[in-house]
């Protein structure tokens, strides 16, 4: 089964609106792929997921996180010499996505993005992830 490794703006998407998120999420749902996270970006989800809750009352951020973080695979970081993204909370991902088979991060952030590929770890946005993976 395919291992990836979702940043918090696909899984925020996912959860809260239409579109290739929601595909990736419900993917996850059904054990479609298996998802790894490290601690760090389990507690990035839960203060996202809590904010996005408080703006969005009709959406339950928290409960259909909590749900999906019973299915997480945990997993240790890869030890990282130095940043690889611009934005240096964005290695977390990265350092997860090093420790999985797959090596594959799901992302919208430019910051990801704009990391060439490389034979340790791709970054794909979610639109191409679910044409390569999700619509066969």
């Amino acid at each position: 089964m395919l291992e990836v490794v979702i940043d918090t703006n696909v899984l925020v998407s996912g959860i809260g609106w239409s579109g290739s998120p929601q595909m990736i999420i419900d993917a996850w749902k059904s054990d479609k792929i298996i998802v790894k996270a490290t601690e760090s970006i389990i507690e990035e989800y839960q203060i996202i997921a809590s904010l996005f809750s408080k703006k969005y009352k009709n959406t339950e951020f928290e409960s259909t996180l909590n749900d999906l973080l019973l299915k997480i695979y945990l997993c240790k970081p890869a030890k990282l010499t130095k940043s690889i993204s611009r934005d240096p909370d964005d290695d977390k991902f990265i350092a997860c996505a090093l420790n999985t088979k797959s090596k594959i991060i799901i992302s919208g952030d430019a910051d990801l993005l704009d990391i060439p590929a490389n034979n340790n770890f791709f970054v794909m946005k979610p639109r191409d992830f679910c044409d390569t993976y999700l619509s066969k």
